[in-house]
C-alpha cells in the first residue's frame, strides 16, 4: 500500500462518483493517504473542476453515471480540453478493461484500499513524469 510522506508534494484527484458510499469511503482512504481530493458527482461538476484546478494530477472516475457521457469519455474530454491528469477508470463490467493504455488505468469494482491506493499513486506518478 502506498503511504505518502510528509515531505511529498501533495497530488491532486479528481473524484467522479455517483455514489454516495463509495465517493465517501474513497475520498477517505485517499485524504487518508496524503492525497486532496476534490469530489464531484457528475460530469457539470468534474469539469468545474478541471477549469479552477489544472493542477489535477489523477481523474478518478466512475464509469457509468445516471446521466450524461461515460466516466472514461468524460474524462478524455476533460484531457483534450487541457487538462494533463492521468485516468483512472472504475467499474464492475470488466469490459471496460480493455480500454487501458499507458496514461488509462482500470480499476475494477470491488475494489480494496491497497488496490485504490496503488492505481492512484501509478497515476499521479505517470502525471508527474509528463
Amino acid at each position: 500500500m502506498n503511504k505518502r510522506t510528509a515531505g511529498d508534494d501533495v497530488d491532486v484527484v479528481l473524484l467522479v462518483e455517483d455514489d454516495p458510499a463509495i465517493a465517501d469511503i474513497a475520498t477517505m482512504v485517499l485524504e487518508d493517504a496524503g492525497y486532496e481530493v476534490l469530489g464531484a458527482i457528475d460530469v457539470t461538476q468534474a469539469k468545474a473542476w478541471a477549469v479552477s484546478r489544472p493542477d489535477i494530477s489523477a481523474i478518478v472516475t466512475d464509469v457509468n453515471f445516471r446521466t450524461g457521457p461515460d466516466g472514461l469519455s468524460m474524462a478524455r474530454e476533460l484531457r483534450s480540453d487541457g487538462l494533463a491528469a492521468s485516468i483512472v477508470i472504475m467499474s464492475g463490467d470488466q469490459s471496460w478493461a480493455n480500454h487501458v493504455s499507458d496514461d488509462i488505468k482500470f480499476l475494477a469494482k470491488p475494489f480494496g484500499t491497497a488496490e485504490l491506493l496503488d492505481a492512484v499513486a501509478d497515476a499521479c506518478a505517470l502525471y508527474r513524469k509528463s
